[in-house]
């Protein structure tokens, strides 16, 4: 399995996205873009990452940005162990912590 990420140390999603990779014992390969700097904006990361954010998590030519999307993507890829409830009751509450952190931040 062939995975690359592109992520920013401090990035809360990139944070996200390698613990997931972690915990589903995955393999990958990690590249530092330093978004202080504004590398996200130089035009070979354009080329990578045409939304020029981080995390970009790259499967076999594949590029999906956003942590949670990402996670949904490993979860379909490897199913265990699991990192969201089959549960649809629980999914749900879960999904729900996830988006107040990524989604409603802003607001506290």
């Amino acid at each position: 399995m062939n995975i690359t990420v592109y992520g920013f140390w401090r990035s809360i999603a990139s944070f996200r996205v390698r613990v997931a990779l972690k915990l589903k014992g995955l393999p990958f390969e990690e590249i530092p873009i330093d978004i202080l700097s504004g590398e996200q904006f130089q035009p070979d990361y354009a080329a990578v990452s045409a939304e020029r954010v981080v995390p970009t998590f790259i499967h076999d030519g594949h590029s999906i940005f956003q942590s949670l999307a990402i996670i949904e993507y490993l979860e379909a890829l490897q199913p265990e162990p699991r990192l969201i409830p089959q549960d649809v009751k629980e999914r749900a509450y879960a999904k729900s912590l996830a988006l107040v952190t990524v989604a409603d931040a802003h607001l506290w």
